[in-house]
């Protein structure tokens, strides 16, 4: 069971200033069924759960986020910026660490004459945006050399990978976005 929408529903009901009984009447639901659901007894069905964002006046989507409406930050770390000559390819998070991401956003660097570095698989897709330098994309049926300003998007289930085999290391902003079958 998800945790914490009995919850949520009460908070939202008590501020939209329902009585279980009136939201009961309002989704075809008896008061009794609707308590059990507010306190984790029993699970709403998805239908259920979608008239009852109708009759709350929000998205379904509400009920399964952390904290609903509320931005994700993520601050600058007080890191060193000069990435490790060792380091062939560097990856700095953009979006903040959560539980259960749908979309995570990196600045990727790649050393100059790094060959072949094969891209994680997942279950979903990649977004590159050139910022510098020079990269070669190999997806399953091709291969595409980007320059700055250049962008790529391609299923993340693939086997890809990157190489730079210019003399300047090249950067680029990175993100996967999760399957909708995954959530």
């Amino acid at each position: 069971m998800i945790e914490n929408i009995g919850e949520k529903i009460k908070e939202l009901r008590i501020k939209k200033g329902l009585k279980l009984a009136e939201l009961g009447s309002k989704i075809d639901l008896s008061a009794g069924h609707l308590s059990q659901i507010e306190n984790d007894k029993s699970s709403p069905s998805l239908v259920t759960l979608v008239d009852i964002a109708r009759a709350l006046d929000v998205q379904i989507r509400y009920f399964f986020e952390p904290e609903p409406g509320k931005a994700f930050v993520h601050r600058a770390e007080r890191e060193k910026t000069t990435i490790p000559f060792r380091e062939k390819v560097h990856w700095l998070p953009l979006t903040p660490s959560l539980n259960d991401k749908s979309l995570e956003v990196w600045m990727v660097t790649i050393q100059p004459r790094t060959s072949k570095e094969p891209i994680a698989k997942f279950s979903g897709e990649y977004f590159i945006y050139l910022l510098s330098g020079s990269i070669i994309i190999f997806t399953r049926e091709e291969m595409v050399e980007l320059k700055p300003g250049d962008s790529i998007h391609f299923d993340g289930t693939q086997d890809s990978s990157w190489e730079n085999i210019g003399e300047m290391p090249c950067q680029f902003i990175c993100s996967q976005a999760a399957s909708i079958a995954n959530h």
